[in-house]
């Protein structure tokens, strides 16, 4: 009868597609938002930093790779250990 037709004609309308995708996206931000990311990990024991190189492009026609020294990688691990105990921190509190 003349309610399925009634239906069919809404289902045409853009405006109901146009709500229909803005509900669906409004779904997928507010899944997006309201888990929680993993976080940064990192296991000394389990991967330890043995070698690093960084690019170096100030020389923009040719970009070049630098290995780090000693010193500049026990920085970095240094740098990722305290990342890692903050993000343990905050995921416990």
């Amino acid at each position: 009868g003349k309610g399925a037709c009634k239906i069919c004609d809404e289902l045409q309308k853009p405006t109901f597609w146009i709500i229909l995708l803005a509900v669906a996206a409004c779904v997928v931000l507010a899944v997006c938002f309201l888990t929680n990311p993993i976080g940064f990990r990192y296991d000394a024991a389990a991967d330890p930093i043995v070698s690093a190189k960084y690019f170096d492009a100030r020389n923009h026609t040719d970009p070049i790779a630098v290995d780090l020294s000693a010193a500049q990688i026990d920085a970095l691990r240094s740098a990722c250990e305290e990342q890692a105990q903050k993000a343990r921190t905050s995921t416990q509190g």
